[in-house]
C-alpha cells in the first residue's frame, strides 16, 4: 500500500515495492510467455543443473499437474543423459528389487541377505533370529 507522507509516497513493506515494479514492469500476460519460454526450453549444451532450474523458474508461472512436468522435462533432455538414464536403468531396477527382496526375508524370516547376491543367507543370524514373525506383527 503507497502511503503520503510529506507529499512524497512511502511504501508499507518490501512486498508493496515489489507489487508496485511488477505493476509498472511485469509482463503482462505470465502464463502465455511461461508457455512459449517451456515450449523453447531444452537442455542442449549447458548443465542439467541449469536446465532444471530455469525449468523450475518458469514452472512457477503455470499451473500444470506434475505427470506433465515430468514429461515436458524428460522430453527436452540432452541426448546424453536420455542415453545414461536408458543404460542405468535396468541396473537400479536390478538394485531395488534386491533392496525389496532383502528386506522381506528379513522382516518375514529373519534371513540376512548380502547386498551383492540377492539371496538370502539362512546361516546368518539377525538380532531376531529365532522369534517367528508373522505378516499381523509387523503391521
Amino acid at each position: 500500500m503507497v502511503m503520503m507522507v510529506d507529499g512524497a509516497r512511502q511504501l508499507e513493506s518490501l512486498n508493496a515495492l515489489l507489487q508496485l515494479l511488477r505493476q509498472a514492469f511485469d509482463e503482462p500476460d505470465r502464463t502465455r510467455t511461461a508457455s512459449r519460454e517451456i515450449r523453447k526450453l531444452r537442455e542442449k549444451d549447458g548443465t542439467f543443473s541449469a536446465y532444471l532450474a530455469e525449468f523450475g523458474r518458469i514452472m512457477e508461472d503455470l499451473s500444470w499437474n506434475k505427470q506433465a512436468q515430468r514429461e515436458q522435462l524428460y522430453e527436452r533432455l540432452s541426448n546424453e543423459i536420455m542415453d545414461a538414464l536408458i543404460t542405468s536403468l535396468p541396473q537400479i531396477c536390478r538394485e531395488l528389487h534386491n533392496r525389496i527382496r532383502a528386506r522381506a526375508a528379513y522382516f518375514l524370516f529373519g534371513w540376512v541377505v548380502p547386498a551383492a547376491s540377492g539371496t538370502p543367507d539362512h546361516s546368518v543370524p539377525h538380532r531376531g533370529a529365532g522369534k517367528k514373525k508373522s505378516i499381523t506383527a509387523l503391521q
